[in-house]
């Protein structure tokens, strides 16, 4: 359960553009864009390296592939496309694709994920990490069957951090200390 909650919870947006900080988006982009590079992100008392790895055709569509390293051996692969607005997610276990986020998504649209409702809250949501200190990001609820945690993203890098009862219980860091 522990490795498909955190499938369904990353984002695969992490490149920077040139000069940007590492707490600063790019308001121009999307809060979740499919882009290349290498995110490290701490979870509870662990960590994971997010990166993309190729790209791979299934069922007609040309899906962007991203493994996850886990601290020790543990590795999970992610399959996502982008298609217009939407980026969509393929599970292989399920031989099914389920929407991730449509950037046309307002304030309290809600969806179904894979075990996951899904509700943006917010567009304008802050998080303070000991990293950074973020503003304007959007706020997602992510209300699983036993848990619910609220994601941070913000535009131009995606993923920063999760709450889980408004504790922080997961961010973005710059590299491993």
């Amino acid at each position: 359960m522990k490795t498909l909650l955190i499938l369904l919870t990353s984002t695969t947006t992490f490149a920077q553009s040139e000069g940007q900080s590492f707490c600063d988006g790019d308001s121009k982009e999307t809060y979740f864009t499919l882009q290349t590079g290498k995110k490290i992100l701490l979870w509870y008392s662990t960590y994971y390296t997010e990166s993309l790895i190729g790209e791979k055709v299934i069922e007609g569509n040309n899906y962007k592939v991203y493994v996850q390293e886990w601290k020790g051996t543990q590795k999970d692969t992610m399959y996502m496309r982008e298609d217009g607005t939407r980026i969509f997610e393929y599970y292989k276990e399920i031989k099914k694709e389920k929407l991730r986020y449509d950037s046309s998504f307002e304030p309290n649209k809600q969806w179904e994920g894979r075990e996951v409702t899904y509700t943006i809250l917010s567009h304008e949501a802050e998080l303070e990490t000991s990293v950074c200190h973020y503003k304007n990001l959007m706020a997602l609820k992510a209300e699983y069957p036993t848990i619910t945690y609220v994601f941070y993203y913000l535009k131009g890098f995606g993923y920063v951090g999760a709450t889980h009862n408004d504790k922080l219980v997961s961010f973005a860091i710059p590299k491993m200390p």
